[in-house]
């Protein structure tokens, strides 16, 4: 996924632009966050099980979008597949996300809207 710095919280955390929304997470890579509006690849990562999300089903939406709150970070997209101890969510065409499981509960083309800390999201940068 193509992100763009947005703004920088602490020594570890970030607010990236998307072209989806504004997404914030763990900054995780061996070099310093690359300063306000340097673009680069990352990949996201979701530390916290598909059963301890705060997830909403939706019904006829089929667009996706990511935002921030104060402690949240709020992502609408599709599972794409699932196995049994991954789901793979699709967060934009070029971007998937793995988030375990312990048995997916779900089914392949659903969308739905996740609640996620902040704290569980993970930022790793790549081709920089």
């Amino acid at each position: 996924m193509n992100i763009k710095i947005k703004r920088i919280i602490d020594n570890e955390k970030v607010i990236v632009k998307t072209s989806v929304g504004l997404l914030a997470g763990t900054w995780r890579s061996e070099y310093d966050i690359p300063p306000i509006g340097h673009e680069l690849s990352a990949e996201i990562y979701i530390n916290t099980k598909w059963e301890e999300l705060t997830k909403t089903r939706l019904q006829n939406v089929k667009s996706y979008k990511v935002d921030v709150t104060e402690e949240k970070v709020v992502i609408r997209g599709m599972i794409d597949d699932f196995e049994e101890d991954t789901v793979y969510f699709r967060l934009t065409q070029s971007c998937l996300i793995m988030i375990d499981t312990n048995s997916p509960s779900c089914l392949k083309n659903e969308w739905y809207e996740l609640a996620v800390d902040i704290s569980s999201v993970e930022i790793w940068p790549f081709g920089w």
